[in-house]
């Protein structure tokens, strides 16, 4: 229990830091005068934009794979419900990193609908965090599987130039 705990704090702290900084330039620092001056002055470029999306993605990505594994190593119910809620927050946290950049126009769209995708996920992650028994966790998690952002991500990486994802 006190791994998931671990985990669901590092990942959550993550994917909170690397998702809500913006970018003001090539620096990433803006004056922090007021809130308009942190925002980006426009779209990023694509370099840009292609090491945001990798920073965005990964904390969820790196979870997922943990939680999987927990499923197939059978560990306890209380880890796999703990990375499930770790799971859940990872991806509220790529849906806010993903609303609060300004992406090339070729993303932007593709970005607006994943984030929109992993809010509806988040929430099946979230109940699958609150049951007791693996089936039940295994249920929400399917459910939350199964929400489509269609090719958004897909369509991210191909704009950016970016490989696709392959599950470890």
């Amino acid at each position: 229990m006190r791994r998931t705990v671990a985990v669901f704090a590092l990942v959550t702290t993550l994917a909170l830091t690397g998702c809500s900084m913006t970018s003001a330039g090539p620096g990433g620092a803006g004056d922090g005068s007021d809130a308009a001056s942190s925002a980006p002055a426009g779209p990023l470029s694509k370099e840009e934009a292609a090491a945001q999306f990798s920073q965005i993605v990964a904390p969820y990505n790196g979870v997922l794979e943990q939680f999987e594994e927990a499923v197939n190593s059978d560990a306890p119910v209380e880890e796999q419900a703990g990375l499930a809620a770790a799971t859940g927050a990872a991806l509220r946290a790529e849906a806010e990193g993903l609303r609060n950049i300004a992406w090339p126009e070729d993303v932007a769209e593709d970005a607006q609908a994943l984030a929109a995708a992993n809010d509806e996920a988040a929430a099946h992650w979230e109940h699958a965090a609150g049951e007791t028994k693996t089936k039940d966790i295994l249920k929400a998690v399917d459910l939350a599987m199964e929400v489509d952002a269609g090719d958004a991500a897909a369509n991210i990486r191909k704009a950016l130039d970016l490989p696709e994802y392959k599950e470890k």
